[in-house]
């Protein structure tokens, strides 16, 4: 009867701890739109004769303000803008994070878009994507008038949908 007392006194006292110690984590768990990633950051466009370079850096943090560690790669879409507009933007290239390879603070990610055509209009946004497939909000879009190197580049807000 002694051990048995013994034993559940013992068990009362560990019990509670176990359950404050028990996965680490404290609060509740947060939303997405919180735990996705941030915009990118640097964000800009640069225009050659015959192309468009996206060029920008990874987020270092997420929505919600906390640090980014699952950052897993980068949709890089575009819109025809004008007669034949579009309203949606379609992804035309995919560029992978890789910790070991890049670094989150200092590398400078770039795509070279050559499907473009003189006279047109464009817009880019680029989205950053994690592990869990939650997608951050673009930073905003920059419209390209594609005249070759002499290019007009605009700074736009995000449409709200």
């Amino acid at each position: 009867m002694r051990k048995l007392s013994k034993l559940f006194f013992i068990l009362l006292i560990i019990t509670p701890v176990l359950f404050t110690i028990s996965c680490g984590r404290k609060g509740s768990p947060k939303p997405p739109e919180e735990s996705s990633p941030a915009s990118v950051r640097f964000f800009q466009l640069s225009a050659k004769s015959k192309s468009v370079i996206t060029k920008f850096q990874a987020p270092l943090e997420t929505a919600g303000g906390d640090e980014l560690i699952d950052l897993s790669s980068f949709s890089i879409r575009k819109r025809l803008v004008g007669k034949d507009a579009s309203s949606y933007y379609e992804e035309i290239a995919v560029l992978d994070f890789d910790p070991e390879i890049h670094s989150q603070k200092d590398t400078w990610f770039e795509y070279e878009d050559t499907d473009v055509k003189l006279g047109s209009q464009y817009e880019y946004i680029v989205l950053p994507k994690d592990y869990s497939g939650y997608k951050g909000l673009p930073p905003f879009r920059l419209r390209v008038t594609f005249v070759g190197e002499g290019t007009v580049i605009e700074n736009l807000p995000i449409e709200e949908e």
